[in-house]
């Protein structure tokens, strides 16, 4: 079952682009990329995250994630909320830049922020083993500051926001569900 919303927003209006997808099979981190890939873009950020096998000391087996029928569209809306430079920025992080570089006419309400062209996130639902992929998602800008915290911004918004759960199963034979994403 595909619940692709991963047609990219038209740019008509030079609002960066937006791609989410939710899929029950496995993601393709090419086809997120290329969701981003414009050549007005200095710099592309890329987050891929994986199934570990272990969480809280305990010895993971699978994971299986669930989503509500709302999830995809959460997906998009906040998708546009970063692209659109809506979400504030974050505290630093380990390894970031103190500040993107700001561009003239860079962060006008609705506008692209900071240069970002596009963002993209393309999350899994199903049973997941170690190492499968469950989230991708990329961001593009004219610089790569500006791609690092949309990037970030975006992984950081769908994890909180979106009404999407996990289920771990353990090696001792338990499970457990965790909240959104």
């Amino acid at each position: 079952m595909d619940l692709s919303l991963a047609a990219p927003v038209a740019r008509a209006d030079r609002r960066p682009l937006v791609v989410a997808a939710l899929r029950d099979a496995p993601l393709s981190v090419d086809e997120c990329l290329a969701a981003v890939a414009l050549p007005e873009a200095g710099g592309t950020a890329l987050f891929i995250g994986t199934v570990r096998d272990h969480d809280g000391g305990k010895s993971v087996v699978e994971l299986e994630y669930s989503a509500h029928p709302s999830a995809e569209q959460t997906m998009a809306a906040v998708a546009r909320e970063v692209a659109d430079g809506l979400v504030p920025e974050t505290a630093a992080w380990a390894g970031s830049p103190a500040q993107p570089h700001r561009h003239e006419g860079a962060h006008a309400h609705g506008a692209a922020p900071l240069g970002l062209l596009a963002v993209a996130v393309h999350h899994r639902t199903g049973l997941l083993t170690i190492g499968d992929i469950a989230v991708v998602a990329a961001a593009s800008a004219a610089h790569r500051a500006e791609a690092f915290v949309a990037c970030r911004q975006l992984i950081d918004q769908i994890k909180t926001r979106v009404p999407i759960w996990k289920r771990q199963m353990f090696a001792d034979g338990t499970s457990e569900w965790v909240g959104a994403c």
